[in-house]
């Protein structure tokens, strides 16, 4: 609770402003078509709890209560080893707490919720397949887990996983080796299935590198992001790991050593989750200058910036410059672009992030509607739509005399449970374009000086 809405409430309303629950039939369909896509529609739709951080975490510790109760049973954790249980809650809030300004280049939807709602699933499979003792019915559970892939990629295979390993170990300890015979029959399956699927499953839009990892977020391979990689790497092994514990006496699990072990891997994990909450004052900055700049707050711009203990970042001067123009105001010196806000040199790309956090508002706020909406288009088509590019993309539209096409953008937001205020703040200038001369924001946008679209060509 500390490190969530405490301490983070703010990171947390930011990534639902950068995503969007959109359940329009094709959309619905996409993500139907694609394995793990049951998970990221419900990962996305509780996504917009985050809008208000507290009541989201809540959303999300209950479904971390739930992983925990399932760990217990599942690996039939006794004693003071009923600890390790905590760590599943601990991995997945590392994984939402390691993301930083790289949300805003995860195509995947709902990552908040969805990975944590796949362990839950994988766990709740896993027990199912424990729980029963006629072996046709685990070779029958085994199959409706490999069968499951297109819902939910990679948590059924590691549901499938979690079974075979527990199949392997209990064949040894009582010698029944016909039992091997679901581990080989499963794992053929497991290997053909996903591949089956790639080449015969009608609408689905998946590509075949790394399918096995699908259900997972989309996060690139390269070394750079072994970072985010690593606590769904710890998860997968901590719970084909625990997948032993039934085997182990009991004596052995409520022993001391068992209490020291369980209390350093979950004092590890603690120390790990609070590092990487740790985000630098610029980046806490400038998420809080983006959101009361959506509010045409200059005042309270500036004194965020006047606030800050450490030296402005490139992005915060410039939006802190634009907005005691606004006021009238002194402007700051603009810092090096060298020191543009990244975090532990993890945002690699710079200048692509900046035309989301820069050109996308600004170019608005000066008039450049046709550059805002390009970039904001731009990022949109590249990793899914979000309600802050919407939101532009509304606006821009407006001040363009593109009403119907404002009215499909403001219907996106309509259509949400928390950005539907927004968007009914907006929707009377659409039913009558009129009152923006009236109205303080949009008289305050200058004329469009500025044809240009892409690259200073004009479409004219």
């Amino acid at each position: 609770m500390v490190l969530l809405p405490y301490r983070n409430g703010y990171l947390l309303r930011w990534m639902d402003d950068m995503s969007l629950f959109d359940s329009s039939p094709h959309v619905t369909d996409m993500l139907m078509n694609y394995p793990g896509g049951v998970l990221q529609f419900a990962g996305s739709y509780l996504t917009q709890f985050m809008f208000h951080p507290w009541i989201g975490s809540l959303l999300l510790m209950a479904i971390w209560a739930c992983s925990v109760f399932l760990a217990i049973k599942a690996f039939r954790l006794r004693g003071y080893a009923t600890l390790l249980a905590l760590s599943i809650p601990l991995i997945l809030l590392i994984s939402i707490l390691n993301i930083d300004v790289a949300w805003l280049t995860i195509p995947s939807k709902g990552y908040i919720f969805s990975q944590s709602i796949g362990a839950a699933l994988s766990l709740s499979l896993f027990l199912v397949y424990r729980l029963s003792k006629s072996f046709a019915i685990r070779c029958l559970t085994s199959a409706i887990m490999l069968a499951s892939f297109p819902l939910f990629g990679f948590y059924s295979l590691l549901a499938w996983m979690m079974s075979a390993v527990y199949e392997t170990i209990e064949a040894f300890t009582e010698r029944s080796f016909k039992r091997l015979s679901i581990v080989a029959a499963g794992l053929a399956l497991a290997i053909i299935i996903p591949q089956i699927y790639y080449s015969y499953w009608r609408g689905t839009w998946t590509e075949r590198d790394g399918i096995y990892l699908k259900g997972l977020p989309d996060f690139p391979f390269s070394d750079g992001d072994l970072y985010q990689w690593m606590p769904f790497i710890i998860l997968t092994g901590a719970l084909l790991l625990l997948t032993s514990f039934p085997f182990i006496k009991a004596s052995r699990l409520s022993s001391r050593k068992t209490l020291m072990a369980g209390i350093a891997i979950l004092t590890a994990l603690a120390g790990w989750s609070a590092a990487v909450s740790t985000k630098t004052e610029q980046f806490r900055a400038l998420v809080l200058m983006q959101r009361a700049m959506q509010a045409n707050d200059w005042n309270k711009v500036v004194a965020i910036i006047s606030n800050c203990r450490q030296p402005p970042s490139y992005e915060m001067a410039v939006i802190a410059n634009f907005a005691g123009k606004m006021l009238g105001r002194q402007t700051i010196p603009l810092p090096s672009e060298d020191s543009a806000d990244n975090e532990n040199g993890r945002n690699k790309n710079v200048s692509f992030t900046r035309t989301a956090l820069l050109t996308v508002p600004l170019s608005y706020y000066i008039g450049h509607t046709n550059l805002s909406y390009r970039w904001a288009m731009e990022h949109t088509v590249k990793f899914g739509p979000r309600a802050f590019f919407i939101k532009y993309m509304t606006k821009c539209a407006l001040v363009n005399g593109e009403i119907k096409l404002a009215e499909k953008y403001n219907d996106m937001l309509r259509s949400t449970l928390f950005h539907h205020e927004w968007a009914e703040r907006y929707q009377p200038f659409i039913d009558n374009p009129s009152l923006m001369k009236d109205d303080p924001e949009f008289a305050a946008i200058p004329e469009n000086t500025s044809r240009e679209i892409f690259f200073g060509q004009s479409p004219h």
